[in-house]
């Protein structure tokens, strides 16, 4: 590979290391001697590696890389940083820190030629190469841009977070029976979900894409059947409030009616700004408080008209009795 393009190479496969992880590139210096390597040192490998997997406080210099690195993998605590790092090594640290998933002798051995043979599986190394081959700078840049590209380092947290979310809809949904007010959009989004979770260890970043795409056709049947039930209830919610007013609860018990008419404002505030769970609850509350106090109102009432009555009664005795 001639110069010029080489380094064209290594600044495109940089910025997509700088912005996918989310930290600056490396000094110009350090970068320019590791790509110029014929054959990357272990804490070269380690540093490369870990700068671009790790998020949070990635390693800021070759001793640090190579801490992690021996606090992960047993195998390398005895082996010095300048030490020749090989082409099965490379892929055994690469795919645990990008948290690639493997098989079985992969999962169960922290063994380089079986993390060889899942990254050549995954094509993250291609082309001609063997698990012994030194490791060039310009090659172990295109395998972390591969690892970028295939594991984003938050994907497995993003995918985390948007899969409690879905779990969350569909809860609402077959809570409130929602799913009639849009049955294309919730079979499509539990289509789309299946297929996000048959390939969530395999193919995360792809699994992620389609976790959005399940969560947008489930929130439009929730977003599209939610207007509907809340109406239901805040009908039903008004219509027993008419009731109690009909008792007349507002001049009776003016202090409660004016505590549920307070709640009842609030409610209404959490409809329109579209919390129809909270708002659903309290529309149900409010309409079993609004009738109770009308049914309290009326038997006040009703034992008030019997006193009159009983004393009128009794007034009427007292006069046949003169």
């Amino acid at each position: 590979m001639s110069v010029a393009i080489r380094n064209t190479v290594v600044v495109a496969l940089l910025l997509i290391v700088s912005i996918t992880s989310g930290v600056l590139a490396q000094d110009a210096e350090v970068v320019d001697r590791i790509v110029s390597q014929d054959s990357l040192s272990l804490g070269e490998a380690a540093f490369l590696l870990y700068r671009a997997a790790i998020q949070d406080n990635p390693p800021q210099d070759i001793e640090r890389a190579m801490a992690i690195l021996r606090e992960r993998h047993g195998r390398f605590r005895t082996r010095e940083s300048d030490s020749p790092v090989t082409l099965s090594e490379f892929a055994l640290i690469g795919m645990n820190a990008f948290r690639v998933p493997g098989g079985l002798m992969y999962t169960l051995t922290d063994i380089p030629r079986y993390a060889y043979r899942e990254a050549v599986y995954r094509r993250l190394i291609q082309g001609r190469s063997a698990p012994r081959q030194a490791l060039g700078g310009d090659r172990a840049f295109r395998v972390v841009h591969r690892l970028l590209s295939q594991f984003p380092p938050s994907v497995f947290e993003d995918t985390e977070r948007i899969r409690a979310d879905i779990a969350e809809l569909r809860q609402q949904i077959d809570t409130f029976g929602l799913r009639v007010f849009d049955p294309p959009s919730f079979t499509r989004g539990m289509d789309i979900l299946q297929q996000a979770d048959a390939r969530r260890e395999t193919q995360p970043a792809e699994a992620f894409q389609d976790y959005e795409r399940a969560e947008t056709a489930l929130r439009i049947v929730v977003n599209t059947g939610f207007p509907v039930v809340i109406e239901d209830r805040r009908r039903e919610t008004l219509e027993a409030r008419s009731t109690a007013v009909a008792e007349r609860a507002d001049t009776s018990l003016p202090d409660e009616f004016n505590r549920l008419d307070s709640l009842l404002s609030d409610t209404e505030r959490l409809r329109r700004q579209g919390l129809f769970p909270q708002a659903f609850e309290q529309y149900q509350d409010l309409t079993q408080r609004f009738l109770a106090l009308a049914s309290i109102t009326r038997e006040l009432r009703e034992e008030a008209e019997r006193a009159v009555d009983d004393a009128e009664t009794r007034l009427r005795e007292i006069r046949d009795e003169e």
